[in-house]
């Protein structure tokens, strides 16, 4: 197989593989709510991406690490909707940031989440003034919920 019939083959292979694992795992893959649901999806599409166009590495080696690595995010998955605990650990929790008006330091210093970074946030949900917000919570996907 001469290489550029070889490397449209594998971008086909790649991106039907891609839509296999996006369709298995559900939506909440493409909004990536949970960091191991973003760490998998940046790998997978890595992967996807090498075999396209890698050509030095064997088709099957490619193959393989996308079926194992679905399968491990798909199993954690399945143990995060299975076992509350569970999930907590590998999704994450939400954190309060601001509670009763007052600004959770220790909160925001343990997300590593600035006082720049929380402002921008507000300002994002039209908050301009930080004194006119009695809670605000860090969702585990990134956004806040005020």
């Amino acid at each position: 197989m001469s290489e550029s019939v070889e490397i449209i083959f594998r971008t086909f292979t790649s991106f039907i593989l891609l839509w296999v694992f996006v369709h298995l795992l559900g939506k909440q893959t493409i909004a990536q709510r949970t960091y191991h649901l973003y760490i998998a999806s940046i790998t997978m599409g890595t992967i996807a991406g090498n075999l396209a166009f890698n050509i030095k590495i064997k088709f099957l080696y490619f193959i393989i690490a996308i079926i194992i690595m679905g399968t491990v995010v798909f199993m954690l998955n399945l143990l995060a909707v299975r076992n509350p605990r569970f999930g907590k650990w590998i999704a994450g929790e939400p954190v309060t940031l601001i509670q009763k008006g007052q600004i959770l330091e220790e909160s925001m210093k343990q997300m590593g989440y600035s006082l720049d970074s929380l402002k921008q946030a507000l300002r994002g949900k039209d908050i301009f003034n930080i004194e006119e917000v009695e809670c605000a919570i860090l969702e585990i996907n990134g956004s806040l919920s005020v």
